[in-house]
């Protein structure tokens, strides 16, 4: 149940926070001769909240205990849940995708669903059966009603359309909230992602797919994507440079054009969000302790899954390091 007091969740955060993996532990599982060996380091520091593996392609076991632990803590500790959900809504719409897709091709996907999310799976299969007649946000029941309506939607169309409408409804809900770092959390994410999506769009040489994935915040309008898709390399990186977006974007595109890879630019997204909560963990009057610690269970998630993706495949360390992010210490 949600608590009323910053001061108490930021005492609960600061003992959790200790427990925190380590950039020194997480070394010694990179450093680990093999897979098997690296899976067992993981649960001798402590990742995976007690989780007992011993097959190396259950590591994502560890991965989703630790994650529902620190999701449930959450829920539960937050003094501002109408801020703290807008963290979760992606689960959510993840869960109507799921259901509305198993329904076209009738399929039985009850394990790709996620309990994380605000709304009670029960709810959202409730709602996508009756076609949206359930009590949802107004942007929720637009999307279902699109997916479910009389018009035939193809699958591969329905993760645009959720997407999009997450976004407007964080943005209706921004307009509610005061809190500076959290409209520049969510309008930062927007940029990342619709900068993405043109250099996609560019590889496959379709336009169309800009507007499919644009996301309705940030610092760009739908047709300044437009026009950056018809860009050469040097006038986008201007373009990007104008708009005054995060540096990480840049040099992202930069190496982007120069490897041919996105990596820099995810890394780069993740590792901004850590260093934009980390200034907020020592005050105990806001919410900044509470999402600085999702942040940071969330970066070790990742970092964990690519270390044993990496060593599951022998990938090269020096390969790992390029694709590591920062860690929350």
């Amino acid at each position: 149940m949600p608590q009323t007091s910053h001061p108490f969740a930021f005492g609960r955060v600061c003992v959790l926070e200790n427990a925190l993996v380590t950039s020194e532990k997480l070394k010694r599982v990179l450093d680990a001769k093999s897979a098997e060996d690296a899976l067992k380091g993981l649960v001798e520091i402590g990742f995976g909240a007690g989780e007992q593996v011993t097959d190396v392609y259950d590591y994502e076991k560890l991965i989703k205990k630790d994650l529902e632990t620190a999701y449930a803590f959450v829920h539960d500790v937050t003094p501002d849940e109408e801020i703290t959900n807008l963290f979760f809504y992606h689960y959510d719409y993840h869960n109507i995708k799921v259901l509305i897709k198993a329904a076209i091709l009738k399929e039985d996907a009850e394990n790709l669903l996620i309990p994380y999310g605000t709304i009670s799976v029960d709810v959202l299969k409730q709602a996508v059966d009756s076609h949206a007649k359930v009590e949802l946000p107004p942007e929720m029941v637009e999307f279902i009603k699109v997916c479910t309506g009389e018009s035939q939607i193809e699958a591969s169309e329905i993760g645009y359309l959720a997407d999009g409408a997450l976004y407007k409804q964080i943005a209706r809900e921004l307009g509610k909230i005061k809190n500076k770092v959290i409209r520049q959390y969510f309008n930062v994410q927007a940029d990342y992602n619709n900068v993405l999506s043109v250099l996609r769009s560019r590889n496959l040489n379709d336009a169309s797919l800009i507007s499919k994935a644009y996301l309705p915040l940030g610092n760009f309008a739908l047709d300044e994507l437009y026009d950056a898709f018809e860009k050469d390399n040097e006038a986008f990186l201007k373009f990007l440079r104008m708009k005054n977006v995060d540096s990480g974007i840049v040099e992202g595109v930069e190496y982007f054009f120069e490897k041919g890879t996105m990596s820099l630019i995810e890394k780069n997204k993740d590792n901004y969000f850590i260093k934009l909560f980390k200034p907020l963990s020592k005050n105990p009057f806001n919410i900044g302790p509470v999402l600085g610690y999702l942040m940071a269970k969330e970066q070790q998630a990742n970092i964990v899954r690519l270390i044993m993706v990496a060593k599951i495949n022998e990938m090269p360390q020096e390969r790992v390091l390029e694709r590591l992010r920062d860690l929350y210490e």
